[in-house]
């Protein structure tokens, strides 16, 4: 089953972001395909990923939020799909 998700901030959700599944990635005219990981060292260098980041925070309730990173280990994500624009639209889909 492929799902679309078409915004800039994806908060992290290990139902349906497993670990070592392929992520298709496309920023304007390019695409290209990443890795889900659970963790920027388990990523090869060379390898886009599609991992749960640093960012977040724990409510007072104890539930914890965390958002999902984009990023090509040893390299530069943004070089590899072009440079795009600030705001430019982004779209992952992956099967579950």
């Amino acid at each position: 089953m492929a799902t679309a998700i078409l915004k800039t901030t994806i908060q992290h959700n290990a139902e349906i972001t497993h670990d070592g599944s392929t992520v298709h990635v496309r920023i304007g005219d390019v695409e290209q395909e990443a890795i889900a990981s659970d963790g920027s060292f388990a990523v090869e260098p060379g390898q886009l990923a599609f991992a749960p980041g640093s960012s977040g925070w724990t409510n007072a309730q104890g539930k914890e939020t965390r958002w999902i990173e984009l990023f090509l280990r040893s390299g530069n994500a943004w070089e590899s799909f072009g440079r795009p624009s600030v705001g430019e639209l982004v779209e992952f889909s992956y099967s579950s």
